[in-house]
């Protein structure tokens, strides 16, 4: 295999792309977001009585202006997709792509990657699942099938509280099950084999919450996401592009090329397991969340950590060992999400009331001056924006003063940080 242009994928794909208005935090995941989309089913980690993919569940999670959407533009839209070959369109599509996708995927194993954007239904994902179903064996008894890439700029018109089916489809396919069995429209059953779906979002907290479905606690799939909720300050507005050359995403493409082309199984480097991790997971895996929130998603915290080390490493090497470097490169991406989830987590089973404050917290704590200082005015014009009706605004702010989470001085209001 080619030796790589850069010594980390996730690094340089996020050095790449400072010049935006996404935060540094978000450049990182959604970086790692796309490699674990190139790894697909053809790696794992061998757990025993299971085995884990590298795929993830990220969702960008900050108030509009942030930078979320923009955040996966360069890994999705301008580099992982030249390495697509579109799940619709006609014969000449297709073939166009082909064109592109094959002067980055090494043959062997020469197989493009499938990503979906924007709107799809549920049943709609499961028909791509089964188009995208290819039954080649990348290694013995492993199939690429169904490995599909999902990303979608607005949380809402993919996910929404209602349709049990969609909840299902993704638990199935963040666990990679071998396979997956639906009705189709017909009322026929059908199945999937080899499913694994990787999903990058981007959200507000509002938004999050709203289309979460309301059993996805007990049910299982909120433990699965790992919403990366960015609390820091809306970046200053900018009057040009996002800074990075067509050279770049050339460059980043060969790479997550070489990427894409790993099979097999990852391990640990001589020493990890037995100096790093077990140890760690011996001592209660500290630093543990204690939020009750962050009960199910410490069941499968682990899990998440393999997934994330599966594609440091891969971004750095393709001998997939997984090193000490690796190791705490995960841990430190992993460990500085978790702190900012509670705040997020905290919306589920809060009265209309409890969010229409939070969201209006949120804003006090995004548009503050580095004192922690914003005028009065712009909170009430605020409220006035956000509120359903003139009463919810003087509940709120009382809620806030009462709890001295605002404290106004003047015409200002000191927003707790």
């Amino acid at each position: 295999m080619p030796n790589r242009i850069f010594s980390d994928w996730i690094e340089a794909c996020a050095n790449v792309a400072q010049g935006s208005i996404t935060p540094p935090i978000f450049r990182k995941w959604a970086a790692l977001s796309a490699v674990a989309g190139a790894l697909g089913r053809r790696c794992w980690y061998d757990a025993g009585e299971y085995k884990v993919r590298p795929n993830l569940y990220i969702t960008l999670v900050a108030p509009p202006g942030h930078g979320k959407s923009v955040g996966l533009i360069l890994p999705f839209d301008k580099v992982f997709r030249k390495l697509t070959e579109p799940l619709v369109g006609n014969r000449a599509e297709v073939e166009g792509s082909r064109l592109i996708w094959e002067r980055y995927v090494p043959n062997p194993p020469g197989t493009p990657l499938r990503l979906v954007s924007g709107r799809v239904t549920p049943e709609r994902l499961a028909q791509l699942m089964k188009k995208a179903e290819h039954c080649v064996l990348d290694a013995p008894g492993e199939l690429t099938s169904a490995a599909i890439t999902i990303k979608t700029n607005e949380f809402g018109q993919f996910m929404t509280q209602t349709n049990q089916f969609l909840q299902i489809t993704m638990t199935e396919g963040w666990d990679a099950v071998e396979t997956f069995e639906y009705q189709t429209k017909n009322m026929g059953d059908d199945i999937i084999h080899g499913m694994c779906l990787n999903w990058a979002a981007a959200a507000t907290p509002s938004e999050f919450v709203a289309n979460m479905p309301a059993n996805a606690t007990e049910q299982g799939l909120l433990s699965r996401i790992l919403p990366i909720n960015y609390t820091g300050s809306k970046p200053p507005s900018q009057t040009r592009g996002l800074g990075y050359s067509d050279e770049d995403v050339e460059r980043l493409a060969e790479d997550l090329g070489q990427i894409s082309a790993l099979v097999g199984p990852f391990d640990w480097a001589p020493g990890v397991e037995e100096n790093l991790v077990q140890p760690w997971l011996d001592a209660g895996c500290p630093p543990t969340p204690t939020d009750p929130m962050m009960k199910e998603y410490n069941a499968r915290r682990f899990s998440h950590l393999i997934k994330i080390c599966m594609g440091i490493s891969a971004a750095r090497r393709s001998d997939r060992l997984i090193t000490a470097d690796d190791w705490n490169s995960a841990c430190e991406m992993l460990f500085e999400a978790e702190t900012f989830m509670p705040a997020l987590l905290r919306r589920f089973g809060m009265t209309d009331a409890g969010k229409f404050a939070d969201d209006l917290l949120d804003f006090g704590r995004t548009n503050a001056n580095k004192d922690g200082y914003i005028k009065a005015s712009l909170i009430k014009r605020e409220a006035i924006r956000l509120a359903r009706n003139l009463s919810e605004i003087d509940t709120a702010i009382q809620m806030l003063t009462a709890s001295k989470q605002l404290v106004q001085e003047g015409d200002l209001y000191k927003v707790l940080i």
